[in-house]
C-alpha cells in the first residue's frame, strides 16, 4: 500500500550566514531508497561538523495544530477586536480598531499597565506588534474599552499590509504583560 509522501528537508548550517539545503529526498516512496538518501544526508551534516533539523511538512502541520500555551504575561490581560478599518485622509491613512480589553487574572487593581499588543494570524503566528500602555487599566475581573486607537499605514511594511488586509476574525490579539504598578505603589515586572 502506498503511503502519503511528505515533503523533507534537512538544513544544515555550515555557520550563521551560508546554509546547505538538501532536497534530495523528495517525492521518494517511504522505502529503503528513501533511509539511504536521508543517510547520505546525515553523512554530509557530519562531513562539515554540524548537525542536521528535520522539519517535515507533516511535524509542521501537527505544530500548528497544537494549541499555543500562552505565557504568564500573555493572560492577565485578553484582548478581544471589536472593529477594525482602514482610514485614509489627505496626507496619511491610518488603521484604527476597537478593542475590549478583560483583566482575567490581574492579581489586584492597578494603576498602569504597559505591555505589548501582539496580533496574529489563525495560526497563533504575530504578524504586527504594538507598544501598548494601559492608564485607566480594568479593574480585576473587569473589562474596558479602547476607541479609534490605531497607527499611521506604511503601504511598505509587509506586517501593516496585513493589518490592513487581514479580516478582524481572521486575527487575535493577546495582550502581553511587561510590566504592572499597582494602586498600592508596588510594581511587578515580567
Amino acid at each position: 500500500m502506498f503511503k502519503t509522501i511528505t515533503l523533507m528537508s534537512l538544513v544544515l548550517l555550515a555557520n550563521s550566514a551560508n546554509a546547505i539545503q538538501f532536497t534530495d529526498c523528495i517525492n521518494i516512496k517511504p522505502d529503503k531508497k528513501r533511509l539511504e538518501c536521508f543517510d547520505k544526508v546525515a553523512a554530509a551534516a557530519t562531513a562539515i561538523n554540524t548537525t542536521p533539523t528535520t522539519q517535515t511538512t507533516a511535524a509542521a502541520t501537527l505544530k500548528s495544530d497544537k494549541k499555543k500555551t500562552l505565557t504568564e504575561s500573555e493572560k492577565i490581560i485578553s484582548a478581544k477586536i471589536l472593529h477594525k478599518e482602514y482610514k485614509t485622509q489627505k496626507y496619511k491613512s491610518g488603521i484604527y480598531f476597537d478593542i475590549e480589553l478583560t483583566a482575567v487574572s490581574l492579581e489586584k487593581p492597578a494603576r498602569a499597565i504597559k505591555g505589548i499588543m501582539l496580533f496574529q494570524d489563525l495560526f497563533g503566528e504575530t504578524q504586527h506588534k504594538l507598544l501598548w500602555t494601559l492608564n485607566s487599566p480594568p479593574a480585576p475581573n473587569e473589562s474596558t474599552y479602547e476607541y479609534a486607537t490605531g497607527f499611521d499605514f506604511n503601504e511598505f511594511k509587509s506586517e501593516h499590509i496585513w493589518m490592513k488586509d487581514t479580516d478582524k476574525n481572521d486575527m487575535k490579539a493577546i495582550y502581553k504583560v511587561q510590566s504592572i504598578i499597582y494602586e498600592d505603589g508596588t510594581q511587578k515586572d515580567f
